[in-house]
């Protein structure tokens, strides 16, 4: 899949890119990123919403082993 939107933050080291399906209406994105510990990516339907209409993911690798949690709050 291709992404032809593209964000670069700190240097290069948080990238973000996406697209959007308008026959699935959904965005599909592509983090890559060079941290150490874990790393965090929000999207909201508006902002500011104090902190409501939001998802959120958060990963990293602990121990050898990649995760990835993500939280809802429509």
């Amino acid at each position: 899949m291709h992404f032809p939107n593209f964000l670069s933050f700190n240097n290069g080291n948080y990238n973000v890119s996406w697209i959007y399906n308008s026959e699935t209406d959904r965005l599909h994105f592509m983090i890559d990123v060079m941290a150490t510990g874990w790393v965090g990516f929000g999207v909201a339907r508006r902002a500011p919403t104090g902190m409501q209409g939001y998802d959120v993911a958060v990963g990293g690798v602990l121990n050898g082993l990649a995760y990835l949690q993500v939280k809802r709050n429509s």
